[in-house]
């Protein structure tokens, strides 16, 4: 069923084959969800802070997901659950980020620049690299690792390491 509004909606039935059911039987649905305040309002990134929330509609709480901004999920503490009042834990939803290599060097041309050339990883997340060179020529090629500082391409010892330069690949 979609998200919906508060009120009452009209309940269509629409078949696979025969268009459009008689529902003049059915009764509306009605929609009662209200949240009317959350404490505490601020918390870690990391997640781990326990919040109640108040408010109307929120039945047995099975199917009830709280969303705290687009990186974190409330989930329903056990036992945490009235009608009007809900306790939760804020977990931190991992973000999968992609880099590849499909920016275009000034002097080696496409292929030669990561896009995105800076990234903001939070911990948790996960970070994937894919590269393809255009135009393989022998001894080129692309490793991902980590190094100590912007000014070197010399592997760290410590970090990821995708270990050997290829054409093609991911880490």
């Amino acid at each position: 069923m979609p998200a919906l509004a508060n009120g009452q909606h009209t309940v269509y039935v629409q078949t696979k084959d025969n268009g459009m059911a008689d529902a003049s039987g059915v009764s509306p649905l009605l929609v009662d969800f209200t949240i009317t305040g959350a404490s505490p309002l601020v918390g870690s990134h990391q997640g781990g802070t326990k919040i109640k929330i108040a408010g109307t509609g929120f039945g047995d709480c099975s199917n009830v997901v709280f969303n705290v901004g687009s990186e974190h999920t409330c989930v329903v503490d056990e036992g945490g659950c009235t009608s009007t009042e809900v306790s939760c834990t804020v977990t931190k939803t991992a973000t999968m980020h992609r880099i590849q290599n499909t920016g275009r060097h000034f002097k080696f041309g496409p292929g030669y620049v990561w896009e995105p050339a800076t990234l903001i990883v939070r911990p948790g997340d996960e970070v994937r690299w894919s590269w393809n060179l255009p135009v393989p020529q022998e001894g080129t090629g692309i490793a991902v690792h980590s190094t100590s500082s912007a000014s070197t391409n010399e592997y760290d010892g410590m970090g990821f390491n995708s270990q050997t330069k290829s054409s093609k690949g991911n880490l």
